[in-house]
């Protein structure tokens, strides 16, 4: 929550996840984080993936004077920056490793070891 909070100060926070989108908004509020992020996309009837045209279009009309950067542990979430044409903050906490978030990156890329390792000037660093 911490690091959450910290974030917050200074950037709107947004998730985007694959989870069925009513059950990542519930598990969200469980956990008491759900207040930290202005929105919770994730799967619908009308969007079945992060890629998925909809939701691109959605986020580029809603947040268009927004500069989005895109954290995330799969390579959906590297597709998502690329699709966007944003900077894309790699973390290893899941299923894939450095290499496989870097290899033919077509977006300005870094590679965490974890989301505490995040820092605000290194989020404004990407587009300096």
């Amino acid at each position: 929550k911490e690091k959450l909070m910290e974030l917050k100060q200074d950037f709107t926070l947004g998730i985007v996840t694959s989870k069925k989108e009513d059950i990542a908004k519930k598990l969200l509020k469980y956990l008491e984080i759900d207040s930290y992020f202005d929105y919770i996309l994730g799967e619908t009837e009308a969007r079945k993936s992060k890629t998925h045209p909809s939701l691109i279009s959605y986020l580029r009309e809603r947040y268009r004077d927004y500069k989005f950067v895109i954290i995330g542990d799969h390579l959906n979430d590297r597709a998502l920056a690329e699709a966007l044409g944003c900077p894309f903050i790699g973390v290893l906490t899941g299923f894939h490793a450095k290499k496989q978030l870097t290899r033919g990156s077509k977006t300005n890329t870094i590679i965490l070891n974890n989301v505490i390792e995040l820092e605000k000037n290194l989020i404004r660093a990407l587009f300096n």
